[in-house]
């Protein structure tokens, strides 16, 4: 077995042992393999080393880390990866050993990482109490000296670990969040849907007034009127409180009228559950479907009647929710396995449409750089 510095052929190859090595954990959450990606794309990914017997069966990554009152250069550890059938042969922590070993000969101050103290202590990391890093107990925040002196302070880890950059938000989607600000808010999930449509439409009705270009994806996209106009000519034209209400109907799979809008609160159960798969938190929408598991075959309260395959094709659901989780195959996947039906339709665009047709169809997977992954999960 050789270990190595990875080649620009190994990427992909980097990418699947990663994703199926941390699929059985009850943590894992599709992020891993993209995670290696995000940190190579920008620069950030020090250190990735392979081990190699006839093929990659096992890989380390370290990249850069800040510690607010620690002195000179602290990296990173992780994600580790074993090929399954090659666990518990000392595989890992060659690769770990290794990659200490190359940042130490580097003038590395020390290494740092979250996790599980019985594993890492095994590997000569300890915890003291007196590094932390924000949401996680500072037991589970562990540093290895390499020549340096014991840290202290606050850790702060490459961006690509940031949940934050998890999600690709379209800046036409950017914009409409920026438009309606609480569309996420506790107050406003407590409304009725006809509430919350008004309240959008009022909203929508003063940024055409303004020509606040932040409603082009609401106007270009779901105002009947607006076919074959550009944003000026729309801004230019009469726009009535009808017409808003219209438009906000439409996106939220109301095509007939504004009296079919329902006088009901969205189901909150489902409204949490998107919330996780959206922000691509598998963890946690998994932790929901266990103490509601019909909520893997449930529809959305609203109009169209999305199911979560259908949020996932990015395409078709109401406008702020047209956001791609970066680890959305991945999901797609689990979901399905779960018992998601990729044959449901919802009723958008004139007619029924499956996942799969949705995602195929819409500029944001191209754009987060995962069409083709999602595009395959999806099928039937």
């Amino acid at each position: 077995m050789l270990i190595r510095a990875e080649k620009p052929d190994d990427c992909r190859a980097i990418h699947d042992l990663t994703q199926a090595a941390f699929a059985p954990q009850p943590f894992a959450d599709g992020f891993e393999g993209p995670l290696i990606d995000m940190l190579r794309d920008a620069g950030d990914l020090t250190l990735s080393l392979v081990a190699d017997e006839d093929g990659i069966i096992g890989h380390v990554a370290f990249s850069p880390a800040q510690i607010t009152d620690a002195e000179g250069a602290w990296y990173a550890l992780g994600p580790i990866s074993v090929r399954t059938d090659r666990h518990r042969q000392g595989i890992g922590r060659m690769l770990v050993e290794t990659g200490l070993t190359i940042l130490a000969e580097r003038g590395a101050a020390g290494c740092v990482l979250t996790g599980n103290p019985t594993i890492y202590e095994r590997l000569g990391f300890t915890s003291d109490g007196n590094l932390h890093h924000h949401g996680t107990e500072d037991r589970y925040v562990l540093w290895r000296v390499l020549n340096g002196m014991r840290p202290k302070g606050f850790v702060t880890f490459a961006p690509a670990f940031d949940p934050a950059n998890h999600v690709y938000v379209a800046p036409d989607v950017a914009d409409v969040l920026a438009l309606h600000p609480d569309v996420k808010s506790p107050a406003f999930r407590k409304l009725t849907i006809r509430e919350q449509l008004d309240r959008q439409a009022k909203t929508l009705l003063k940024a055409h007034k303004n020509c606040d270009a932040r409603a082009r994806m609401h106007l270009q996209s779901w105002w009947p009127k607006a076919q074959g106009r550009t944003l000026e000519q729309i801004f230019d034209g009469t726009f009535t409180l009808y017409d808003a209400r219209t438009t906000m109907a439409r996106e939220y799979g109301y095509a007939a009228a504004w009296d079919d809008v329902a006088d009901a609160v969205a189901d909150p159960t489902f409204e949490a559950a998107l919330d996780a798969l959206l922000d691509g938190n598998l963890v946690a929408l998994f932790r929901l479907m266990q103490d509601a598991p019909d909520l893997i075959r449930q529809r959305s309260s609203y109009g169209h009647r999305a199911t979560f395959l259908h949020y996932l094709g990015s395409n078709g659901v109401e406008s702020h929710r047209q956001v791609v989780p970066i680890n959305a195959a991945y999901m797609a996947q689990r979901l399905m396995a779960a018992g998601a039906d990729p044959n449901a339709t919802m009723q958008v665009y004139g007619g029924p449409q499956t996942p799969l047709a949705l995602a195929c169809t819409s500029a944001h997977p191209i754009a987060a750089g995962i069409a083709d992954a999602l595009n395959v999960a999806l099928r039937p």
